[in-house]
């Protein structure tokens, strides 16, 4: 595919890691937990499900273990900060596409692969705080059930999957390839061609000829 048609392709792929993320931040599934008397969500701003005296009855280490714990809060930094760069990608990546093949845009590239990489590194250390400090909590609880996978979690870390595969994108697919300076030059014109092809679909090319100029005259 040409250039431009990839940069489609990886603005379709940044809007869905973009969604991902954002979805991620604001479900309150981080930590889900169900019984036959109570259920509830824990998000990252907020918890939904029982009131609160049905929290502080049942769930004291939610409390503990969220809205008391420095980890938490650089979890919700982190994962907001990576929904935000998402957002700030989207914008680039679509400045990027009305001024393809109008204007320089090397710069935005090699921006671009920075945001997207420091996005999956947001996320990434994120996942990591969450797994670290809520591992228990989540595979071991008995109040955990099949429906309560931290679907959360979840997508952020496909959004981080995407992200990686994004700058391999934006940095190899989406950009003019750059021929080597001072080489040969080659032309649409079959009479002109330097390497010259039969009409016959055995044997293509019959002759390379030397680009040194003496030897072309012999």
């Amino acid at each position: 595919m040409k250039p431009r048609a990839w940069i489609i392709v990886t603005l379709i792929f940044i809007a869905l890691a973009a969604a991902l993320q954002i979805g991620g931040v604001v479900a309150p599934m981080w930590v889900w937990l169900e019984d036959d008397n109570f259920n509830v969500g824990v998000g990252l701003f907020f918890r939904v499900g029982c009131e609160t005296a049905c929290i502080n009855a049942s769930f004291n280490y939610l409390d503990v273990n969220t809205r008391d714990r420095t980890y938490w809060i650089h979890l919700i930094w982190l994962e907001t900060l990576a929904a935000c760069l998402a957002i700030l990608l989207i914008v680039m990546m679509m400045v990027y596409l009305c001024g393809f093949g109008r204007w320089k845009m090397s710069g935005l590239n090699t921006t671009m692969v920075v945001t997207a990489l420091l996005a999956w590194l947001c996320i990434a250390v994120g996942l990591i705080l969450f797994i670290v400090f809520n591992g228990i909590i989540i595979t071991r609880s008995p109040d955990v059930s099949s429906v309560s996978f931290p679907w959360s979690a979840f997508m952020c870390f496909f959004a981080g999957i995407f992200y990686v595969i994004i700058s391999m994108l934006i940095r190899c697919r989406c950009r003019t390839r750059r021929y080597v300076k001072n080489a040969i030059p080659t032309s649409g014109d079959s009479k002109m061609a330097l390497n010259p092809s039969t009409g016959s679909q055995l044997v293509r090319r019959f002759f390379t000829p030397s680009p040194y100029r003496e030897e072309r005259r012999q």
